[in-house]
């Protein structure tokens, strides 16, 4: 901003010389037509206020021998200096006289901010005197104009790395109608009607199969074969549904239903990844709702509802094992389901046993195995807190939950030699079963560390079972054949061939699976054939 003197008026007689100077707020007087500077020298001041518009004047003098002050005058907008001196301008003011052309046009302009030294450095002004020669700089942000559009603003920011739709399911959570009425609540609706005819039908299996476990509790024979069928692979684990005629068989990247009759239900993908396998399954409130749970040899547990038909969900997947080695031989992912405190017990080629609430959704307990095997098989205390479990060195290792865990081991067994294949715990008589590949199986009395008797079933063990009602077990064998013993050690069925086929010999048994409530027994051979058995056609 300058400050000029003014000389004094040239058509203005008998005004007083102006004595002061005008101070212009970085203002730039234009004129329609040759542009020329308003100011050419003088002194300067900046102003308090550079933002008022307004022009201070100040004791110009009189006109007419009446003595006036002028305090301020307004200056508008153009684009062109004017032509004229500075008091020509102030002088024409007080005048009242027009200019030789058109209207004049004033402009005042903000004034140009010089940049600060901390505007002009103000990216290096971020980095630290400490740092290092090959230091990545300072992140510095785009000063923002105060003339940027919206658009502009908006272009400034960028994306998030990271999204997700939590706000969103909170606020759907928290706007639902507290007192609405659960349908399974309403007496009369069907869910309630649903849900009630299945706990009473559950009851009447749960009956029918203690009195069945009465009648032949001196003696069984389990080798009428009910149904023979070809699966699309070979099987690597299967399960009965307790009370629904289903049965669900897993091989390395699938599952696939049937029904007692062996016609194939549906066939679903598992989307677990490539060069994985399934080694472990089981049904989750198989007495209501059921869902399906499946788990893969990578750590990771995936859980389905509505499995057996097309527009099935997936409820839940997470990884319930981690930094699990990748091996051909591990003993893959073993676990065990309490349905009566909604615990997942996982393990396998690691070196914990990972204790899941379902009810929190989180992990609860870590229990170190303190073995350098895989865990090959686990057993969990439904009515306690105790849990079984066998090795890959041929120990059986109890541990108790409720205990610390570096204090939660209580119990080891060392008679077998081998590879536990499996391991069973049955709390009801105090007995814990275990049988190794050399094909010995051992029963144990919790509290003792030398086993009560063993059975030798003369055969390399490739697969177990161990009915939780019934006192039997099955061993299966790579040399195709099933055999079926009781708990005294005799052998209440033998099972070589096939019986709709007589030359058509079962292959080698890669899994073994009771009913939990029938006196059935289901195997799958690596030939891809599975297989149900049981006492009676009719059963």
């Amino acid at each position: 901003m300058l400050l000029a003197p003014l000389p004094p008026p040239r058509h203005a007689t008998g005004a007083e010389r102006v004595s002061k100077c005008v101070a212009f707020a970085g203002a730039t007087i234009t004129w329609p037509d040759a542009p020329l500077p308003a100011f050419a020298g003088g002194k300067s001041r900046q102003l308090d206020d550079p933002s008022c518009m307004n022009v201070g004047l100040q004791d110009f003098g009189t006109v007419d021998s009446t003595k006036q002050t002028t305090r301020s005058a307004c200056v508008a907008m153009g684009t062109t200096t004017l032509p004229l001196s500075l008091s020509d301008l102030v002088t024409m003011q007080l005048l009242n006289e027009s200019p030789p052309i058109a209207s004049m046009n004033l402009t005042l302009r903000p004034p140009v901010q010089t940049p600060t030294r901390s505007h002009q450095y103000q990216h290096t002004a971020h980095f630290s005197r400490s740092r290092k020669i090959f230091d990545r700089g300072p992140d510095v942000p785009a000063p923002v104009a105060e003339d940027d559009t919206e658009e502009q603003l908006s272009a400034r920011i960028s994306s998030p790395l990271v999204t997700t739709t939590f706000v969103d399911w909170c606020s759907r959570y928290f706007t639902r109608p507290l007192n609405k009425v659960s349908q399974t609540s309403d007496p009369e609706s069907m869910e309630h009607q649903q849900r009630e005819w299945r706990f009473l039908r559950n009851a009447r299996i749960r009956a029918a199969a203690q009195a069945e476990r009465r009648k032949t509790a001196t003696g069984v024979r389990l080798d009428e074969q009910v149904f023979y069928s070809r699966c699309p692979s070979v099987p690597t684990c299967l399960a009965f549904h307790p009370y629904e005629a289903e049965i669900c068989v897993a091989n390395r990247d699938s599952y696939s239903l049937w029904d007692d009759h062996g016609n194939l239900q549906s066939c679903h993908m598992n989307d677990n990844p490539a060069q994985t396998r399934i080694t472990a399954l089981t049904y989750l409130n198989a007495h209501d709702v059921p869902l399906l749970l499946l788990g893969s040899d990578d750590g990771a547990v995936r859980v389905w509802r509505n499995y057996s038909s097309s527009n099935r969900e997936l409820v839940a997947a997470f990884q319930a094992l981690g930094d699990v080695p990748m091996t051909a031989r591990g003993s893959g992912m073993v676990l065990d389901w309490d349905q009566e405190t909604t615990t997942l017990i996982t393990s396998g080629d690691v070196k914990v046993i990972r204790v899941w609430d379902t009810n929190q959704e989180k992990k609860v307990l870590d229990m170190p195995t303190g073995v350098d095997y895989p865990i090959t098989s686990l057993s969990i205390d439904h009515e306690g807190s105790l849990l079984v479990a066998g090795c890959g060195d041929g120990t059986i290792r109890v541990y108790d939950r409720r205990l610390p865990p570096a204090d939660c081991r209580i119990m080891t067994l060392r008679e077998h030699s081998s590879w536990i294949v499996s391991v069973h715990l049955n709390v009801r008589e105090r007995r814990i079963t275990s049988g190794c590949v050399t094909g010995d199986v051992r029963f144990w009395e919790l509290g003792q560390s030398c086993s009560t008797h063993t059975v030798s079933t003369h055969v390399d063990m490739t697969a177990m079972a161990v009915h939780p009602v019934f006192d039997v077990f099955a061993c299966g064998s790579a040399s195709q054949q099933i055999s079926v013993f009781n708990k005294e050690g005799d052998n209440v069925g033998s099972i070589r061939h096939h019986d709709w086929f007589i030359n058509q010999r079962v292959g080698p048994v890669s899994c073994l699976a009771f009913h939990p409530n029938k006196m059935c027994l289901a195997s799958g051979s690596t030939d891809s054939i599975i297989g149900v058995y049981t006492t009676d056609r009719k059963h």
